[in-house]
């Protein structure tokens, strides 16, 4: 009887780890492509405007040197 009991709870510990586990994998599954696509459209906008803003500076600062100061205006 009580290795009936001993069985009977462990396959309930068995069944419950399972379905805790099933439920954690679903939760961190990998985004789908729909989800993330929006966003590396939206970084790589990010990153193209911080490159021309960069080249802009760079540009500037070239001019300044050709006219003999610097970006403080020394």
């Amino acid at each position: 009887m009580k290795l009936l009991i001993v069985m009977i709870f462990g396959l309930g510990a068995i069944a419950g780890s399972l379905w805790l586990v099933q439920k954690l994998a679903v939760n961190v599954a990998p985004p789908t492509e729909e989800k993330t696509q929006p966003l590396v459209d939206q970084y790589r906008q990010e990153l193209n405007n911080a490159i021309e803003q960069g080249n802009q500076r760079r540009e500037n600062d070239e001019k300044q040197l050709e006219s003999g100061g610097n970006r403080t205006g020394n």
